[in-house]
């Protein structure tokens, strides 16, 4: 059972595609039609499948956050609005089937929210996937400084005076592990079941020994 639960958690990067596509289609029959109205069931089909595949990718998102370890900290925004973004796009469908309450919002706020958030949704995912900087990392260098765009480098460094004092592991192994691979490699997120945390998850090794 548990491997299923995992595989479905995995589904999720192929999943979150799907109501971006479908609520951007919207969104951008929105603005087109915006005037005649002549395309009314296809803005229904787009907002109506836009939220249930928000609600999927929601879903096998809080999967894949419980079973591959990702840490609070890194998640909670992007699953956050998730959360927004779900309950937008079922809020924009009832607006588009008269559902009383819903059709009192005004659509251009329900319009601009929901852009909003899905961008700003789909970015914190990329950054997930892809590390903080994939945006930045390509513009030139001179580009970042003038931008104040290039974070400090964190370097581990040993005193030439008095390293040869530290215990090998707790004093030169284990700060070169945590720097570079703890967060990867912890209690939470073990990916290929190898913690790096202590000397004893090491010795223990990973899903290839």
């Amino acid at each position: 059972i548990d491997s299923l639960v995992t595989l479905l958690g995995r589904f999720h990067p192929l999943i979150v595609h799907l109501p971006i596509g479908f609520l951007l289609l919207g969104l951008m029959m929105v603005f087109y039609d915006r005037k005649e109205k002549k395309h009314l069931g296809m803005l229904k089909f787009a907002f109506l499948w836009g939220a249930i595949s928000t609600l999927l990718a929601l879903i096998t998102g809080l999967v894949q956050y419980d079973q591959e370890g990702y840490q609070w900290s890194d998640i909670q925004w992007h699953l956050t609005l998730g959360v927004v973004t779900t309950v937008l796009s079922f809020a924009y469908y009832f607006h588009f089937i008269d559902f009383t309450f819903f059709k009192r919002i005004p659509e251009k706020l329900l319009a601009f929210s929901l852009l909003f958030v899905l961008i700003l949704t789909g970015h914190l995912g990329g950054n997930l996937t892809h590390g903080s900087d994939h945006l930045t990392e390509p513009l030139p260098q001179g580009l970042k400084d003038a931008l104040g765009m290039e974070p400090p480098s964190v370097i581990f460094e040993l005193n030439p005076d008095d390293f040869r004092g530290l215990p090998l592991y707790g004093g030169v192994i284990q700060p070169i592990l945590d720097l570079k691979c703890l967060s990867c490699h912890n209690k939470k997120k073990s990916k290929g079941e190898l913690l790096l945390n202590d000397y004893k998850g090491i010795v223990s090794g990973g899903e290839s020994g």
